[in-house]
């Protein structure tokens, strides 16, 4: 039930990345609303969520991407993987902390996919990057207690069973 709740919640967000974010543009720069989310959810939770959700986002994220099919998957298990490590080493509570990892990780995302498409001579704006971060860091302040509030659901959230 957690997993098809997780795919769920993450179509409903690619949706969303592809209707309304760009309407809220900083530069011609948005963030991710689905990298966000993912993000924040798998900062505090296990790789094996991690590796789910990488594979997940990178897929919606890859399916809208004219270029480099699976970059975004490569990318998305990497960086979560990455965040659950980060977040075994930081505590709960410390949410700007989180906030800020999240952020910086979507940056040097889009800094990782703007080299990629460089190496191909695929046109990207590099100065998009300061917009992306900040605008990540928004939404990521706004996001943060809901994704909380929701792992602290009953069937979402993980029990210690011996």
């Amino acid at each position: 039930m957690r997993f098809i709740t997780l795919v769920l919640i993450s179509i409903i967000l690619f949706i969303l990345d592809l209707t309304l974010i760009p309407f809220f543009t900083i530069s011609g720069a948005y963030a991710s609303l689905l990298f966000i989310f993912a993000s924040i959810y798998v900062i505090s939770d296990e790789y094996d969520y991690a590796l789910i959700l990488g594979l997940v986002t990178g897929f919606l994220q890859d399916i809208y991407t004219p270029y480099g099919f699976g970059l975004n998957i490569f990318l998305n298990i990497i960086i979560f993987i990455i965040f659950v490590r980060i977040g075994k080493s930081i505590k709960r509570d410390k949410k700007f902390i989180n906030i800020l990892v999240v952020s910086l990780g979507q940056a040097i995302k889009y800094l990782i996919v703007y080299a990629v498409y460089k190496i191909y001579s695929i046109s990207s704006d590099f100065n998009a990057i300061v917009p992306i971060f900040l605008y990540s860091l928004i939404l990521s302040f706004i996001i943060y207690n809901m994704v909380e509030k929701f792992k602290r659901i009953p069937f979402i959230k993980r029990e210690w069973k011996f």
